[in-house]
């Protein structure tokens, strides 16, 4: 009797992992040092979700974070391995030889979830395909180890030549840029945009969303919808991929703000300056179009006011976030806002000209008096050697910098104006954080509803995000 309970018992526990989800986790790298990483919400609903749709997780994630660690080992019940570039090329040479073996067979799924820092892709430096996300550094700052999502490609291509299904997950800043790696058999799912920033609002409901029966696309649809941050997330249908092209440029543009490092509206209105009266012109026709959108919208739907208050009107929030970009413009054009970026050359040493430092225009105006008055006073307590040297430099350059911000601001006074503006807009930073957020409510919106439009229309009833089942 009880030799024949103990052979039920592994057949069922072999039919379980037989049928569980491979699923690997990768990620929380490039956190600062400290007991816990942001991504310990989402790992805590990854536990939930686990549970719900039987995943078997191998997972590479974080190094050095203890509570992070906890839930990692307690919530997802994971052996895991710190993020290094070496595991993380590891692990996806393993799971590219099971593809190659049979031993993830033809018609088998497999899901390759990513939650780290990201980083932008600049084409003029970078060669990847896709972009760089965070490693773990163990207490280092961010950016201080790298890897490229284009490690993917290999796992993608072995998808659609042994017709696996293959879903990755990208819930990185600027993780848009990953789409690339899609295929006919490979579904691609991003948190957010190329050039936008990435948040936890939607990792957790698409994890909240995760039930068996639910697809890849019905999932972030759902999650999508939930999403108030001001990002853009991504899939890599046909449908997703229209309005990439058609909303997406209208609308990031009033998705950008001004708050401590999260500041992608300052390059965008210098981008705008910089480009003159074509910029300018190419901005409105932009806006006009958008306007339309919103309100053919409105016409079928009612007006748009906010999910939470339910008192802001969405189009009003959209005209008046233009409005201040406006406003922000014609100060820059006004102050003459271009000449902060002019560079002049300092020689630290006066008799070595081949040994220079740039200092910009901009540098020089946010120069006070009493940076100089810090520097002097720790002068007279600094030991001999580098640390008096060093204080000696730092005044030489200071005096060098206030000597040349009187000279451009007699010249140019209105850059005094220019200067105090760049400041202007980190003071304002949660205000300009709050608009952007309003009016990512209309992307999701207007999303949603166009998705759902081009689904019906669509001849393509399936595809890879639809076919991946949970």
């Amino acid at each position: 009797m009880n030799k024949k309970l103990s052979l039920i018992f592994v057949l069922v526990l072999f039919m379980q992992n037989s049928y569980a989800l491979e699923t690997l986790l990768f990620g929380g790298g490039g956190e600062p040092s400290g007991e816990s990483t942001i991504f310990d919400g989402s790992l805590q609903r990854l536990g939930a979700a686990k549970n719900q749709v039987g995943l078997n997780i191998k997972s590479s994630f974080n190094g050095g974070h203890k509570e992070t660690e906890d839930i990692l080992k307690n919530s997802l019940g994971v052996q895991n391995k710190d993020f290094t570039p070496e595991n993380f090329e590891k692990t996806l040479a393993e799971y590219a030889q099971k593809i190659k073996s049979g031993k993830i067979a033809p018609g088998e799924k497999l899901l390759v979830l990513l939650d780290s820092h990201g980083q932008p892709n600049d084409s003029s430096t970078e060669k990847n395909d896709t972009h760089m996300i965070d490693m773990a550094t163990h207490g280092n700052t961010r950016g201080a180890r790298l890897a490229s999502m284009d490690k993917l490609k290999e796992l993608a291509q072995l998808a659609k030549v042994y017709k696996i299904k293959l879903g990755i997950v990208d819930f990185s800043c600027h993780s848009g840029n990953s789409l690339p790696l899609a295929n006919e058999n490979t579904c691609v799912v991003t948190s957010t945009a190329p050039n936008l920033l990435g948040y936890d609002d939607f990792s957790n409901s698409f994890y909240e969303n995760m039930k068996k029966g639910e697809s890849l696309e019905s999932v972030f649809l759902k999650a999508r919808a939930l999403t108030y941050s001001p990002s853009f997330p991504m899939i890599s249908t046909s449908e997703g991929k229209q309005l990439n092209q058609s909303l997406y440029p209208l609308i990031t543009p009033y998705m950008f703000y001004s708050n401590g490092l999260a500041n992608k509206l300052t390059p965008y209105l210098e981008s705008l300056y910089n480009q003159g009266s074509i910029g300018v012109c190419k901005r409105e026709t932009e806006f006009d179009l958008l306007l339309k959108q919103v309100e053919d919208f409105q016409k079928i739907n009612g007006v748009m006011r906010s999910r939470y208050s339910g008192e802001e009107n969405l189009l009003d929030e959209l005209k008046s976030y233009k409005k201040m970009q406006d406003s922000f413009l014609a100060k820059m054009k006004a102050s003459n806002y271009g000449l902060l970026k002019n560079v002049e050359k300092y020689y630290p040493n006066d008799t070595n000209k081949k040994i220079s430092e740039n200092v910009t225009w901009s540098e020089a105006l946010g120069t006070n008096q009493s940076t100089l008055d810090y520097f002097v006073d720790n002068l007279k307590s600094a030991k001999p050697g580098s640390e008096l040297n060093g204080c000696m430099e730092s005044i030489k350059k200071i005096k060098y910098s206030l000597e040349l911000k009187k000279k451009i601001t007699t010249a140019h006074p209105e850059l005094q104006e220019a200067d105090g503006f760049a400041r202007t807009l980190q003071n304002q930073g949660k205000e300009l954080q709050k608009k952007a957020s309003l009016i990512a409510q209309i992307s999701g919106k207007i999303y949603d509803a166009k998705y759902k439009e081009l689904k019906e229309s669509s001849e393509m009833k399936k595809n890879a995000c639809s076919d991946f089942v949970f």
